[in-house]
């Protein structure tokens, strides 16, 4: 009689073996093309950017690409990771998720994008999960900007995260930009209009 060999995907390293059972499976993230294996080092680590979780697989293509949002950089694994916030991956089979670049953000795990920055907030370098809102004197009335825009003189804005400034009022000036607050006309001056650089001399 003949002995009875080990499938694919399975392996045995001892003598006078009785029963198929006794074959043990490769474990999950390996597979084994060899019938009749007598070694476990037989059993082949799925390759980066695939996993595998099932035991006793017969074949390479057994092993399952990573879907989008997630990846696995490490061999033989039975998981693939789901991408970190500030990251994202929108192949499948990746060994490495892609920094979120500049002006964008995301602040969830396991995606397949980005967000750009909303209007009132910038991000200026890559791998965000959340962007910064504008400092005041600043604005920005655009969506994934890297950075904000400082106020015009004539203007203010004294609160973070707006899309616009405001002009000074009746009696005020700014004769700089980026400013956070109005400046009151001195005494002997006077401005009777909005969005005044300089405030005028009174007559003599």
């Amino acid at each position: 009689t003949f002995c009875t060999p080990c499938a694919q995907g399975r392996w045995n390293d001892q003598k006078g073996s009785t029963k198929e059972s006794e074959c043990l499976n490769c474990n999950t993230g390996k597979y084994s093309t060899e019938f009749a294996s007598n070694l476990e080092s037989n059993c082949k680590k799925c390759s980066q950017g695939t996993y595998l979780d099932s035991v006793g697989a017969e074949k390479e293509t057994d092993c399952k690409e990573c879907p989008v949002g997630k990846a696995q950089k490490i061999e033989g694994e039975s998981f693939c990771l789901p991408c970190i916030p500030g990251t994202y991956e929108n192949q499948t089979g990746s060994k490495k998720c892609t920094a979120c670049g500049a002006g964008q953000h995301q602040n969830l795990a396991g995606n397949a994008t980005c967000l750009d920055c909303v209007a009132g907030q910038y991000m200026e370098s890559v791998g965000a999960s959340n962007c910064l809102n504008c400092n005041p004197g600043t604005f920005e009335d655009g969506t994934g900007s890297i950075a904000c825009k400082a106020c015009r003189a004539g203007q203010h804005q004294d609160a973070p995260g707006n899309e616009t400034c405001l002009g000074c009022k009746v009696g005020q000036y700014m004769n700089s930009v980026g400013a956070v607050n109005c400046l009151d006309c001195n005494p002997g001056t006077f401005e009777n209009g909005p969005h005044s650089k300089a405030c005028t001399a009174c007559r003599a």
